[in-house]
């Protein structure tokens, strides 16, 4: 048998309430230390005289009926039998829950996870445009630099060529001047 609140397996003893379900001795005790404890369940108004009983969750087969009338022992045994398959009952409602909030909690967690991969892609994608527009940016500055390049290599050589003409005019040698050097 599990506790129908935290759903721990029992192997001693459970606080059964007058509702139906059982608990560990634990959560029983935090739940009737609340200021107004509802059994989280069905919503039923716990105190102190709608406990059931204590029961032992494997009784042993001494005697249990020894000296109860027929009609009682098949009244205790209907009751137990009504418990027993409440408790089942119980304990697949528990499992569907759990079962439940985990998948919730994964739904979530896919969400989040998609929102996140969504946001490297597009990083990914402005990364990859920004390093486009680097890499044109970088080969138009190289072109420009070739095209300078060759123009200050014209200006050199005409710049020689006038210097030349300059000193023939003079009537003398050739000779240095100033020169655009890249």
């Amino acid at each position: 048998m599990k506790c129908n609140l935290c759903g721990q397996p029992q192997d001693h003893e459970v606080d059964v309430f007058d509702c139906g379900h059982a608990a560990c001795h634990d959560c029983a005790s935090k739940l009737m230390a609340q200021s107004s404890p509802i059994c989280p369940h069905c919503e039923a108004s716990l105190t102190d005289h709608t406990w059931h009983a204590r029961r032992q969750v494997r009784p042993g087969d001494t005697g249990q009926l020894m000296g109860v009338c027929p009609a009682k022992a098949v009244e205790m045994l209907g009751e137990a039998l009504k418990f027993w398959d409440n408790q089942r009952g119980f304990e697949v409602s528990i499992g569907e829950a759990t079962l439940e909030r985990s998948v919730e909690v994964y739904k979530k967690r896919e969400v989040q996870f998609k929102d996140r991969l969504k946001k490297y892609k597009e990083a990914v994608v402005t990364a990859r445009d920004t390093a486009a527009q680097a890499q044109n940016k970088s080969m138009r500055l190289q072109e420009d630099n070739t095209e300078l390049q060759e123009r200050c290599r014209e200006l050199n050589k005409r710049a020689r060529h006038l210097e030349e003409q300059l000193a023939k005019a003079r009537g003398g040698g050739g000779g240095g001047g100033n020169t655009c050097h890249l």
